[in-house]
Parts: C-alpha cells; structure tokens; sequence
C-alpha cells in the first residue's frame, strides 16, 4: 500500500451505537395485544350470557305452550261427557268450599268452573253444562281451569257455535240407511285456551272442535 508522503494511516474499529429507550414501546405493543384478548374474552362471555337468556326464555315459552296446548287436548273430553250425559261432570260429587269471591267452584275433579251455578236444571243459573248447551248466553270469560303441575293454570273458554247434521248422513237425504244415519249430528265449539308458565310466561291457543253426537272423546 503507498501512502502519500505528509499523510498517516492509523487503524480504526467501528462499533455500533445501541439504540436506547425502547422499553416502552415494547410495553405499548403487550398492552395493546393484552387489550385484544381480554376484549375477546368479553365479547365471548357476553354471547354465553345471551345464548343463557334466550335457552330460559325458551325454556318458559315452551312450558306455557305445553300447558295451554293441554286445554284445547282435555276440555274437550268434558265437553263431550257434558254432552252425552246432560250434566256438569263432577258438579255435584264435591264441596263448594272457596269463597264465591273467588269466582270459581271447586268439585272433586281436577277442574276448578267458572260459573258458579250448582243446578244445571235451575233457569238462570249459569253452569258449565247450560253454557254448552246453549241454554244460556255466551260470555267470554274463561268458563273452566285446571292446573297441570301445581303451580301454572290453565284456563278456557269454550263457545257453543252451532249445531249442524253431518254430511253425508242419512238425515241429510231424508233416509234412515244412508252413509251415518239420522244420528250423526255435530255440534261445533270454539275453544280459547290460555295457559301458565314460569316467570308470568304465557301462551294462548285457539281451535275449533266438533262434538258428534252419539259418539265418544273429544279430539
């Protein structure tokens, strides 16, 4: 190597100068990430909490509509014993021992009525079977209640439509030996159902059932 004359070369190491005060854009950086997740978390445990509410909200619908479903079954089958016997079921068999203020006539069956007349022959006095019957006036208010587990009622309102011969009967063409016979009427009730559940849940239902004459059960 020449070296010009009136110059010297002196040999010398280069190092790197650390970069300092970092420290605290590495916390900002875990901050930010720890945020994330615990906002993961939350949004997380919120839709647990939601999908919680909605199951109980379910849950409680779903006993309510069981209960009130349960009136349109079995009112029917009192309908038509009303109907074949010509008589309140079970009217007569138990005590009347709740205060009329109470506006329910407690029998020995598992049916609380409404109406609180204990003859069904007396004119005047409304009874199950003289509102079925169509002796008296209908009324909207709910005519008979029964209590499927206990604690929730359920109560219905049953509405006599009409009466009509069936179709296809012998009646209907004037003859004795045709299709059902002279026997076969129907009579049509609409049946209003209102039913309990838990938390004040509640469900209503509404059918429409015909009560053959001369024949058994309800639906």
């Amino acid at each position: 190597m020449q070296v010009k004359k009136g110059f010297r070369v002196s040999n010398q190491t280069c190092a790197a100068t650390p970069i300092t005060g970092q420290e605290g854009s590495a916390l900002v950086i875990v901050v930010i990430i720890l945020s994330f997740v615990a906002g993961i978390g939350l949004i997380s445990s919120q839709t647990t909490i939601t999908e919680l509410t909605l199951a109980g909200h379910d849950s409680r619908y779903k006993t309510a509509f069981f209960n009130t479903d349960s009136g349109i079954y079995g009112i029917p089958k009192v309908v038509s014993q009303a109907v074949n016997e010509k008589s309140t079921p079970f009217l007569n068999s138990g005590s009347d021992d709740i205060p009329e203020t109470t506006d329910v006539l407690e029998t020995a069956s598992p049916f609380l009525y409404f109406d609180l007349g204990t003859d069904d022959a007396n004119t005047g006095t409304r009874t199950f079977f003289r509102e079925v019957s169509g002796f008296e006036d209908y009324d909207s208010d709910s005519d008979i209640s029964f209590s499927n587990d206990g604690t929730h009622d359920t109560e219905v309102d049953v509405e006599r439509i009409k009466a009509f011969i069936m179709y296809g009967g012998g009646a209907e063409f004037a003859s004795g030996a045709d299709g059902s016979g002279t026997t076969y009427k129907g009579i049509y009730f609409g049946i209003d159902s209102l039913g309990e559940g838990p938390m004040q849940a509640e469900t209503n239902i509404a059918a429409l059932y015909v009560k053959v004459i001369g024949a058994a059960g309800g639906l």
